[in-house]
């Protein structure tokens, strides 16, 4: 379950002007800017984990949302925390937010365990040149804190985008795009074409569990629906229920996940939420490898094991018994509420207006900027 002590960011209510806009009586001016480097630690995975609420951000009557470096707003929000801070136009303004989403270590392609030590120390001059730093779950935000960063780590759920929600309609669409039964149990699987994604525990369940059908979804793929040239790479001869969708269009993926009644996630590496929330979202249960705390993606309260045998045994307890399914698929509902849009755009406008307002202690442009060039000499 999501740590209760994580310190959590003050929500306004929503008819209620920002204390900036009170205060100044203009609109609070915010510069996105994305890390354009070749070493953009963290870049993508923090840009996609607000991706979902920059139209509802640019609409906010109190701000006004600038995606790029203009080195005159009133807050700079940096998504990621590599080296190209030294050189953007983010370093001149008083107030920064640091998005961290990706954390140094053997889980970012980026970096090696040579060079952890290295990018951690990093990470802390980052977080020195930032009145606070934004971590993506609680369990990033407790790593960060661990490194002896002394700036405000603050948790911001990624956000859930629109369209993933649990409706009648869209089950029957996507049982009808994906040519099931309707009264057929259909498990779910997404990722890639790689070994750490799971594929092969994936097959080998579906072998234990032959009354459901297991539906490979390859999301990274770009090729059509019919494309199943790659999966016999991974799985050898599959059983005669499961099936390898190839990608699907982005637009369908509400129905689709709709149509699962479960959702198997076997993946040995999860950087991001990702696809079990949008599960959730759409009140999917959720069965998942059990991974060490500190490379969980989202603390959440998932039916989790380690091998086949194991994921045989929880899926056939949710496909067998209609109580069960129904209590795990109400409690992934529960769950991805901080994560749907608005919830998230309330908790972070709520963090600008405390920033520019200097509720948080304001770093000097010049003398943060100058330990970042020191350290990286």
């Amino acid at each position: 379950m999501p740590n209760a002590a994580a310190k959590m960011i003050p929500t306004p209510a929503p008819s209620r002007s920002l204390a900036f806009r009170r205060l100044y009586g203009r609109r609070l001016t915010v510069d996105l800017v994305v890390d354009p480097g070749p070493m953009a630690l963290g870049a993508a995975e923090a840009r996609a984990s607000i991706a979902a609420c920059l139209d509802a951000l640019g609409g906010h009557p109190d701000l006004e949302l600038r995606r790029e470096a203009t080195g005159s707003a009133d807050l700079v929000h940096f998504l990621g925390w590599g080296p190209a801070l030294l050189a953007s136009k983010a370093r001149r303004a008083t107030h920064r937010l640091c998005a961290v989403t990706a954390l140094p270590g053997p889980r970012e392609g980026a970096i090696d365990r040579m060079t952890r030590p290295a990018a951690e120390r990093w990470l802390r001059a980052v977080a020195r040149f930032s009145n606070a730093v934004l971590a993506g779950t609680d369990a990033t935000a407790r790593h960060i804190r661990a490194l002896g960063v002394r700036a405000p780590v603050w948790t911001l759920p990624a956000a859930l985008p629109e369209g993933f929600v649990a409706a009648p309609s869209l089950r029957r669409r996507g049982r009808s795009l994906l040519g099931i039964d309707p009264e057929r149990p259909l498990v779910l699987g997404m990722g890639g074409l790689r070994r750490e994604d799971g594929i092969a525990d994936f097959a080998a369940t579906a072998k234990r569990v032959p009354s459901a059908l297991f539906l490979w979804v390859d999301q990274d793929a770009g090729r059509g629906p019919t494309d199943a040239v790659g999966l016999d790479a991974f799985v050898g001869d599959g059983p005669p229920n499961l099936r390898f969708a190839g990608a699907l269009p982005e637009a369908e993926l509400p129905a689709v996940f709709n149509a699962a009644d479960a959702l198997l996630h076997p993946a040995h590496r999860v950087p991001a939420p990702g696809v079990p929330l949008l599960a959730a979202g759409c009140g999917v249960p959720v069965v998942a490898r059990a991974l060490p705390p500190e490379s969980q993606p989202w603390e959440a309260e998932l039916l989790v094991a380690s091998d086949a045998a194991g994921f045989a045994q929880a899926l056939s307890r949710l496909l067998t018994s209609v109580t069960e399914r129904a209590r795990w698929s109400a409690l992934a509902l529960r769950q991805a509420e901080p994560h749907r849009a608005a919830a998230v755009v309330e908790r972070l406008v709520s963090l600008y207006d405390l920033a520019a307002c200097g509720k948080l202690a304001p770093r000097p442009a010049e003398s943060a900027r100058a330990r970042l060039v020191e350290w990286s000499l």
